[in-house]
């Protein structure tokens, strides 16, 4: 049976790998100087990116008033720009497909504020967002690649003595062909300039293969037990949370009876059935109410589900809020749930320990390994079952802070943002003191 399981892992992963070389080259055959119908497309890309970027200017701050799934006060997190120590830093080039609100772009920020006196830092996306989540890293956007030549010139401009590559596209989701398809050249051109590169593997889903990689960082044992292989340079290296910004409010009045969530409402993680099992708690239990933290496409529906069994009136929807705003939100929280399809990490989830409270959720990706434990996780997309855990921890305060307890002194063990920031510093030592003595 172990033999099996190997060889089915085995052809697994060599399918994957055909599937990247076939998509690689498909790519590449459309590049505009080897595909004569991309030729207009390229003599009007200038022109074409500076009405883009106009329109984006403008339309920004139209955007952000009409969309509904941002809170009225909502504000971006300002990073904090630490004095330089040294006249020649060495320097690290960040590259993600999006800079939204979430965990990927959460380690950016950190690593520019933490490790910004040591290291020049700049990044570059594909997709900066018409509302801006944080501000106060240095960032260009680059949204139709159609070659490797604009992030070569790049390279040769900023001459990092790092690349890392946030990568945070799913191989065979439809959703994601556009992201994977962008960083093919960002791979191309890093191949082409022989940068020192880190790739970190922020989703549940195979790294991008490319012999320009020195070291794959997943975000859990979870992701790298499924997709690394064997032989590679791989390590592990959680997401760190400020845990000092969230911890349990100095004095609780012991009224709260609240079911929390908050995470960015797309489909990556959660889909329309993700609200069932707040709904359930609140059919059971009249007194008690919901907080649901966050924007985007799913928002609406859940709106539409609360009012349709009656429970809108007990359902708070914030809509996006301000990182700096989430402590206390977090504060009016019992019990925190991740009714998530798909988890490779989960800082939000994090943030819930720290504020000392149970997480309940579905058993599904890396869950069970940051709680250490299955006891509060319930089989995947069963929401009376996550409903009866979550009833039973409103039902039993002791339980439920003791839960709690256990929970921030796993966090401070395991996921406080030193220890990410020390794992990364020894990393970056390595690799940039490498790429110097070689040049």
């Amino acid at each position: 049976m172990e033999d099996k399981r190997e060889n089915s892992a085995s052809e697994v992963d060599e399918l994957r790998s055909q599937n990247q070389a076939l998509r690689v080259e498909r790519e590449r055959l459309e590049d505009p100087r080897r595909a004569a119908p991309h030729l207009a497309r390229v003599l009007l890309a200038p022109l074409w990116r500076g009405g883009y970027r106009l329109a984006r200017r403008v339309g920004r701050a139209l955007f952000r008033r009409r969309r509904p799934d941002y809170h009225a006060e909502f504000r971006a997190y300002k990073a904090r720009s630490p004095q330089a120590v040294g006249a020649s830093r060495p320097r690290v080039l960040h590259v993600t497909a999006n800079f939204r609100t979430g965990g990927s772009t959460r380690l950016v920020v950190d690593l520019v504020e933490h490790l910004g006196s040591e290291y020049e830092q700049r990044a570059i996306t594909q997709d900066y967002p018409s509302v801006r989540g944080y501000e106060g890293v240095a960032l260009d956007e680059y949204p139709d690649l159609t070659s490797a030549r604009p992030i070569g010139r790049l390279l040769e401009r900023f001459r990092p003595d790092i690349v890392h590559i946030h990568y945070v596209a799913y191989q065979l989701l439809a959703m994601s062909d556009r992201d994977y398809r962008w960083y093919i050249h960002v791979f191309e051109a890093a191949e082409q300039s022989g940068a020192r590169v880190i790739e970190n593997v922020n989703v549940p889903t195979a790294p991008y293969r490319s012999e320009a990689v020195d070291r794959y960082v997943y975000v859990s044992d979870y992701v790298k037990r499924r997709y690394a292989r064997p032989g590679d340079r791989a390590t592990v290296i959680y997401p760190g949370s400020d845990l000092a910004r969230f911890r349990q409010a100095a004095e609780q009045d012991g009224s709260h009876d609240t079911v929390g969530l908050v995470y960015r409402l797309e489909p990556d993680k959660l889909d329309e059935s993700s609200l069932d099992p707040i709904i359930e708690v609140l059919r059971r239990r009249a007194d008690s109410r919901a907080l649901v933290v966050g924007g985007g496409m799913l928002l609406p529906g859940y709106q539409r589900a609360a009012a349709e069994a009656g429970i809108d009136g007990r359902v708070s929807f914030t809509g996006y809020v301000a990182y700096d705003d989430l402590p206390a939100l977090y504060q009016q929280m019992t019990a925190f749930v991740a009714p998530v399809h798909t988890e490779s990490f989960g800082h939000v989830s994090v943030l819930a320990m720290a504020t000392e409270l149970p997480v309940a959720g579905y058993n599904v990706g890396a869950l069970e390994e940051m709680l250490g434990g299955s006891e509060l996780l319930a089989t995947p997309g069963d929401a009376q079952g996550l409903a009866d855990i979550l009833v039973g921890l409103l039902d039993d305060p002791d339980k439920a802070h003791a839960i709690g307890v256990s929970n921030r002194r796993r966090a401070e063990e395991n996921f406080t943002v030193e220890r990410m920031i020390e794992g990364y510093r020894t990393l970056y030592e390595e690799l940039a003191g490498s790429a110097r003595r070689s040049s």
